[in-house]
């Protein structure tokens, strides 16, 4: 068999035996989200470094590319004690695939949006009633899968971990544990990239956003009346607002109202850390001190700023960390909580039920109010993560 055919066949054991052509799918909300198999990317799951630094060395023989070797965020699975990192392979279609022992490997899928997605080992599931533990376990011998943890804040949420032993990847696991009809929700962990005068501020002109004057050629007027809204007010010095974002530079000095507690939701830590500018740019829309004669101004500035950071790069159980983000905010007392980095994801339960949990019991019993971002995808009505109208 020559090289490239053996790559071919590989692939397609890869996709489950589909033509890379074709979809699969999974349930959100008891409708199928569809993907298409895009197998010239590969996560791959190892148990140990010294596993790594074997698959690195026949990967570079092989001459097949991969990202560095990243410690999983999740608890041990199994339960061994052991630590367990990923990588993210790119297979241009003529390599050799080497035999790297890995615990388990998956390809990426193709959204309807067009962007390209990778699912770790992990999916999460969602008992209809705690007295379903049972039919959890039943169903995770059944096909060859681990119970890594419950969920401490909402307990119906379990995750659980494939390996190259279970009976499919996480697609399709999630896929065959919800058509059991024994389980609420059951979905895989989808890896996404989650990678802008009326006041003397230096850069206030450049923002259209809040006073269109036709400076960059759009329609005069097509802003938020920003000018109106802060002859009112600057935001309430009691109106907490978590950002969840890639972390805040707590040193710029356009930041000045920080509250006492932020949290770091990858190293599972306090305080924030500093992954990336996005969130620094996303808090300053909102915070931005007003009337300083620096930098932008901002929306609310008299609003404290709460910040939860994780990196918001590709990688594995981000929708555990972002429906933490998103309890530990309103239990900490935030009441608007500002999440953006919806725009290249796809709906996940476990992430509409935290938002659901802040709308019902943040603000004590009151409810909070959550923002996303609408997206870049130019689709009308880009409810692509969770239909806030209708809660």
């Amino acid at each position: 068999m020559s090289r490239l055919h053996f790559t071919i066949v590989v692939l397609l054991i890869l996709c489950g035996v589909q033509m890379s052509a074709q979809d699969t799918y999974y349930y959100n909300a008891g409708e199928k989200v569809t993907l298409q198999c895009y197998p010239q990317r590969q996560f791959v799951l190892f148990q140990s470094s010294d596993d790594t630094v074997t698959a690195i060395k026949l990967l570079t023989q092989a001459g097949i590319q991969h990202n560095s070797f990243h410690l999983s965020s999740m608890a041990s699975r199994p339960s061994t004690g052991s630590d367990y990192y990923w990588s993210i392979l790119n297979i241009s279609g003529d390599e050799t695939y080497p035999n790297l022992d890995e615990y388990y490997r998956a390809p990426f899928y193709i959204t309807i949006y067009n962007d390209t997605v990778g699912v770790s080992d992990l999916l999460y599931v969602k008992l209809y009633d705690l007295a379903d533990t049972l039919n959890l376990k039943n169903q995770a011998d059944l096909l060859d899968v681990n119970i890594v943890e419950r969920d401490p804040y909402m307990p119906l949420w379990y995750t659980l971990s494939c390996s190259n032993q279970s009976v499919g990847n996480a697609v399709e696991v999630a896929r065959m544990m919800y058509e059991t009809g024994l389980f609420e929700a059951a979905e895989p962990d989808i890896m996404v990239d989650n990678l802008f005068q009326c006041t003397n501020d230096s850069l206030f002109e450049s923002q259209w956003g809040l006073m269109n004057t036709g400076q960059y050629g759009d329609s005069v007027g097509t802003d938020i009346k920003y000018c109106f809204a802060h002859q009112l007010t600057g935001g309430d010095s009691t109106v907490i607002v978590a950002v969840l974002d890639t972390g805040i530079d707590s040193l710029h000095p356009d930041f000045t109202n920080h509250f006492y507690f932020s949290y770091d939701l990858d190293s599972k830590s306090s305080p924030q850390r500093y992954y990336h500018t996005h969130g620094t740019n996303t808090a300053g829309i909102i915070f931005a001190k007003t009337d300083n004669n620096i930098g932008i101004s901002g929306i609310a500035p008299d609003c404290p700023i709460m910040s939860f950071s994780t990196c918001m790069v590709i990688n594995d159980a981000l929708a555990d960390r972002l429906s933490k983000g998103i309890n530990m905010s309103w239990q900490n007392g935030a009441s608007v909580i500002n999440n953006s980095w919806a725009s290249n994801s796809l709906p996940t339960g476990k992430i509409n039920d935290a938002i659901q949990e802040a709308l019902i019991y943040g603000r004590n019993g009151k409810g909070c109010i959550l923002t996303f971002a609408s997206g870049n995808h130019n689709y009308s009505g880009n409810d692509i993560y969770v239909d806030l109208k209708n809660r």
